[in-house]
């Protein structure tokens, strides 16, 4: 019996058209343009054929049993044989950036298979009896042609993550509330004019809506208690939801790139938020309730109509990165120089009269970017330079 390695070579010259190297590992670590077999004793475990420049899957994989990892990504795949369901064992198929234009309907039937990752290929369709596949915890398919996603998708009970990004849907898909266990969905880069109905999904931690033309998010964002990241960017949003405030567990926060002229009142609510991105819109100011985020780490403003800061800002212990590039400011708050971790401080392209010095005591501080602010140098400058920070004229 020819062992697996040499008949894998073997095939692997015909369906790649080129010699590919092939190694046996104990673990599955892919080592792009080179075949590694996943191998415990006579049992084949994995096959990861990563950039090996395959036209198709090397035939004798059908023959492995126990294969439980299949990556074949960044190849030149334009199909996928429908003998793959034969692979019972299979628990990952990893298949992006290929040239793939449909998936083998048998999938659905794999008894075994958790994650299926097909990013980045021509996909119009998924499987219609995806909803089928019983382990199926994971399906990431950004990056296709979909206008639609199976109906069956409903009947994954389980399915953790679902990523159908940069596709082609113009409504939510509707089968999103049935999946009361989904923890990320990424929704980007489609062209939806209105969100899904989130208030099933309480314990999804990320959800990527941006690159939409959503125009308005519901009041019902604020209804997942467990949401931790969410991306709203390039939205084409005019105001936020007072009830974004209730989100409670949420660490990092994105609203840049739309047209807000304001911020929610009150955001104290969000007391778990560790980074706000408000850049690239037309705010005028920041609540003053911005002080109360105390566990905030970064703050991006850039690119807005800031005329004055408040000075609630200064009550922010743990704030780091301060990021104000293009606003309109005169003068910021004396209240700054309480903040003890800031490393870098951006005011590039204000009209800036003067500085606080109490920014010259500010121990942690490394960057300060003043340039184009047409600032005359103040002496607590070269202070600051002394104790290493860089203060950018």
């Amino acid at each position: 019996m020819t062992p697996p390695r040499e008949q894998l070579r073997r095939e692997l010259n015909q369906v790649a058209g080129q010699p590919v190297p092939v190694l046996e590992r104990t673990a599955p670590q892919a080592e792009p343009g080179t075949a590694v077999l996943w191998r415990e004793g006579d049992r084949v475990l994995g096959l990861l054929t990563r950039s090996c420049a395959l036209r198709a899957l090397p035939p004798c994989m059908l023959a492995w049993p126990d294969l439980q990892i299949l990556d074949a990504c960044d190849n030149q795949l334009t199909q996928l044989p429908d003998a793959l369901a034969e692979l019972t064992a299979l628990r990952q198929l990893r298949v992006d950036r290929n040239a793939l234009t449909a998936l083998p309907s048998g999938i659905a039937t794999m008894p075994q298979l958790a994650e299926l990752h097909a990013d980045h290929n021509a996909l119009a369709t998924l499987p219609e009896g995806l909803g089928r596949a019983p382990a199926l915890r994971r399906v990431s398919a950004y990056g296709n042609r979909l206008t639609a996603l199976p109906e069956s998708l409903e009947d994954l009970g389980e399915l953790r993550e679902l990523s159908v990004g940069g596709n082609q849907l113009t409504v939510a898909p509707p089968e999103l509330p049935q999946l009361r266990q989904l923890e990320v969905l990424n929704l980007a880069e489609n062209t939806l004019t209105t969100t899904p109905d989130l208030r099933p999904l309480t314990q999804l931690q990320m959800l990527d809506l941006a690159h939409n033309p959503l125009a308005a998010v519901p009041e019902s964002i604020g209804t997942l208690p467990c949401l931790r990241v969410l991306y709203l960017s390039d939205s084409g949003l005019r105001h936020l939801p007072a009830a974004i405030a209730m989100l409670a567990a949420l660490e990092y926060l994105n609203v840049g790139e739309n047209a807000l002229t304001e911020l929610p009142d009150d955001l104290a609510g969000l007391r778990a938020l560790r980074e706000l991105r408000v850049g690239h819109n037309r705010l005028q100011r920041l609540p003053t309730s911005v002080g109360a985020l105390t566990e905030l780490r970064e703050l991006h403003a850039r690119n807005n109509e800031l005329a004055a800061l408040p000075t609630s800002l200064g009550a922010l212990p743990n704030l780091t990165h301060l990021d104000l590039r293009n606003n309109r400011l005169t003068a910021l708050p004396d209240e700054l120089g309480a903040l003890r971790e800031l490393a870098q401080l951006d005011l590039r392209n204000n009209p800036l009269v003067s500085l606080p010095e109490s920014l010259g005591a500010l121990p942690k501080l490394r960057k300060l970017d003043l340039r184009w602010t047409k600032l005359p140098r103040a002496p607590w400058w070269s202070e600051l330079e002394a104790r290493g920070c860089a203060v950018l004229t």
